[in-house]
Formats: structure tokens, sequence, C-alpha cells
């Protein structure tokens, strides 16, 4: 019966690997169609690589095609051809370059992959005395590299060709993932002169603006209360004492903040879709693989220091899963730290459940440990990382990122993501605070108040 059932999924595999062959031929062909009037010659599509390919729950395919020529993919040259359930193609596009033979300077590097390395730290301003380190291949094929002083975790390099101006320079594609910072850098060196040619950075940035945590009574928080009083009664209903679900006291959704609701309990089987062996699975089994804050979406957990790590204090449900933590809104924060976690691990995995509603799922690259369809690389669950670099920033390295501040890395599939929350250091006086200030002193024009920083010079003026 085991060879039976072993001999059916190859039948089947092979098949869909047919089956998928033939739509990427069509698609192949239909670009091959339209090669008039896209205004392309026949060398710029007869040696296309298939990015990437997705099929949808209605029988949608989606197949993105890199450009490339002689074997060397064009950067960002792209097209995307979508097929119905028939296989009939029904949109198309793309940013082929045109006349792409005589564009192309050179296939051949002057400039090794450990030089562009160096080119590429140097043009970020980073110090180093070593060398970066040959580690063989990828399974990708591209160079990997080890280079601790410049980032903290390998660097892979591929030849590819960018378009400058109007020609196709020969770079060395690079992804450094880097020390001292949350940048991640997508950067290309030029592979005959070693000049720094272009870069991307997958990490987004969102410093909180002045004002961002102000309480605004007379705007919607009002409404987001009695939606939050909504849901935590249809949550009631949908659990009892006996529900297997793991439990969250969190900030459930919609409530923003503790500015704009109270905590309620949350479960993990809201999606059962998107997580269908709940929040703390990780081999697609029934039951927990994890009893503290990490599973098959998300990590979550306390990196004080910075260095991508858990801090050794990881935020535990116990056996029953049952994360319910006491949060203290008067005091530092750390001080609620468990409650904190637990709140990021619920936000973290309820992004990745309503997202896969809207289609970002498996085969569209979301993040996840193990791909339970079997689709697109797995391996690549988000990073959270709570009060991340505050010990720095007390320590006195009073790098502006390291406070009031959040991001988060999206690598390509295969790569985790990592998010970042920072420190958020506030002044919250009331105005009867305010009032007994001046009780007994001379009017003045202003007056200010220091803030218990490493850095003397921060303070907060409150103009009259």
């Amino acid at each position: 019966m085991r060879n039976l059932f072993i001999l059916a999924f190859l039948v089947f595999f092979f098949q869909l690997q047919a089956q998928n062959q033939q739509l990427v031929q069509k698609a192949i062909d239909h670009i091959a169609q339209k090669s008039g009037e896209w205004q392309l010659q026949k060398a710029d599509y007869s040696d296309l690589v298939l990015s990437s390919m997705a099929t949808s729950e209605k029988g949608i395919t989606y197949i993105y095609l890199n450009q490339s020529y002689q074997g060397i993919p064009v950067r960002n040259a792209m097209s995307t051809i979508v097929l119905d359930a028939k296989g009939k193609v029904v949109s198309d596009a793309h940013n082929f370059i045109s006349g792409i033979a005589e564009k192309v300077n050179t296939l051949t590097p002057v400039v090794l992959p450990e030089k562009a390395i160096l080119h590429a730290g140097g043009h970020l301003g980073a110090s180093f005395r070593g060398q970066p380190i040959a580690k063989g291949r990828s399974e990708k094929g591209q160079l990997l590299f080890s280079f601790p002083e410049l980032t903290k975790s390998d660097i892979s390099a591929e030849l590819k060709l960018e378009k400058t101006g109007n020609s196709l320079s020969l770079v060395w594609n690079l992804q450094l993932d880097m020390v001292g910072s949350a940048d991640y850098w997508d950067m290309n060196i030029d592979a005959v002169t070693g000049e720094f040619v272009s870069k991307h950075n997958y990490t987004t940035y969102c410093t909180h603006h002045h004002g961002a945590f102000d309480k605004h009574e007379k705007c919607e928080i009002g409404t987001f209360r009695k939606i939050n009083r909504q849901a935590t009664a249809v949550n009631k209903l949908l659990h009892t004492q006996q529900s297997a679900a793991a439990s969250y006291t969190v900030y459930a959704i919609p409530v923003e903040s503790p500015n704009h609701g109270d905590r309620s309990i949350a479960f993990d089987d809201a999606y059962p879709a998107a997580s269908p062996f709940g929040w703390h699975d990780t081999d697609g089994v029934q039951g927990a693989e994890f009893t503290i804050t990490r599973g098959n979406n998300v990590h979550a957990y306390q990196d004080k220091n910075d260095d991508d790590n858990p801090d050794g204090t990881d935020t535990n449900g116990g056996d029953n899963l049952k994360f319910d933590f006491p949060m203290d809104l008067t005091q530092d924060p750390r001080q609620s730290a468990d409650a904190a976690v637990t709140n990021l691990f619920y936000m973290v995995n309820m992004m990745h459940d309503v997202s896969a509603q809207l289609g970002f799922t498996e085969e569209f690259g979301n993040f996840q440990q193990k791909n339970y369809s079997g689709k697109a690389d797995g391996g690549d669950y988000v990073l959270a990382q709570a009060f991340d670099g505050i010990s720095l920033h007390e320590s006195g390295q009073t790098n502006p990122s390291k406070i009031n501040n959040a991001n988060f890395s999206t690598p390509s599939d295969g790569f985790n993501g990592r998010m970042q929350m920072k420190g958020v250091r506030c002044l919250l006086m009331h105005l009867k605070a305010l009032k007994a200030l001046f009780l007994n002193t001379e009017a003045r024009n202003s007056v200010c108040l220091s803030l218990p920083e490493t850095n003397p010079q921060l303070q907060v003026k409150w103009q009259l």
C-alpha cells in the first residue's frame, strides 16, 4: 500500500510539472507573438528565465519571466503573463530592454567578487581589516562569502546586467545584511571598474512623528472602543471553556493601542485556512511544537542588545498555551515585557492570516517556516524583535534608529523577514500637572523639562 501511495504521488508530481511547463511555454510563445508590437528583437526574448510562478485558488496562473542575455539575468527586466483556468492568456506586461545585444558592454568580469564586496563596504562607509572568505555556492547558484566585519549573514554575489543610461553594464549583485544596523542592501557594483552602480534597501523604517501618540478623544477612539466591545462579545460566543485554541490577552484588532481601547482575549483559530494548525505549529501535524511565542509564521522575542537573537527569557504560555500577562502602563514597558511580546506575536500572526485572505499566500511568497501546500520556499518566518536595541541606546550609543522607531526587512522568498520594534520615549504630562508647576512660580514665557537621558542636551520645551 505504501509503495502504491508513493507511485501515485510521483505520477501526480510529474503531471503537475508537465502542466506547469506547458503554461510557461504558452507564456513564452505569447511574448514571441507580441514581439513586434513590443519592438523586441529575437535576442531580447530567446533566453528568458522563469523567476517565479504561482496559481491562485481560482486557477489563475501568474508567470514571471526575467530577461537575460547569454545566461546573465538583466536586473528588473521582467514580464508578467497571466493565464486563466483554461490556460488562456488574459493579461500581459513587460519592461524588457529592446536591442539587448547591442547594449551589453561586456560579459566578462574584471573585478573579482571579493573586491566588489570591499568596494560595496567602502561605499557604505564601513571600516574593516579582513577580507571576505569564499564559502561555496547557494542552492540557487550564487557565490557565498562570509565577512562578519560587514554583515550578519553570508553575502551572496551574482553577475547581472544593469541598465545604465542607454547601455547594460555587467555588475556584481550583492546581498548585504549589515552589522550595526537593520539595513539589508541589494547592491550592485560594476564588475569592470569596481564603481558603485545602484542599491536598494530591503528595510523600511518608520520614525514616529511628533504627536503620534496623542490621545485624540474627539476623533475616532469612541468608535474603536465600541467595535472592541462588540469584538470581545463575539469572541466569547465563539469560544468556550473547552476550546483547544491558544489564548492571548492583547489589544486585539481593531484596537490600535491602549488609547483606543482595552485588552481582551484573542485566539489563534480565527483563520484556519491561513494557519490550519494554529500559531505554534511548524511540522503540519496537530499539536504545538512550541509553548513560547514562536510558530510557523513568527518568532517574537526580546532583543534589547540588538544582536538579532533572543535575550534568553522567552515568553511562555505553558502547556495550555495561555498567554495572559499583567501590563502596567505607568511603568517602564520592560516591566510588562511578556505582555508586550505576546501582543507582538499576536499582531504579526494576524497580519499573516488576514493578508492570506487577500492573496498573500504560500505560493505568492508569504512568510512561513513550513509551507503546508508545498508551494514556493519555506524557512522564512518573521523574526519579530521587541525592545530592539534599547540597551545600546541607554548605554550611550545614541544611534537615532535605536529609539522611537521600527523597521521591517523583506529579503527574497526563502529568507526570514525581520521586524524590529524599538523603544519609545515619551513625556506625558496632564494639564493639572502643568498648572501645579506654575502655581507658586513667576510667570515665564517658557519652561524646559529635562528627560532622564544619557544625553543631557535632550530636553522637551513646553511653550506657554
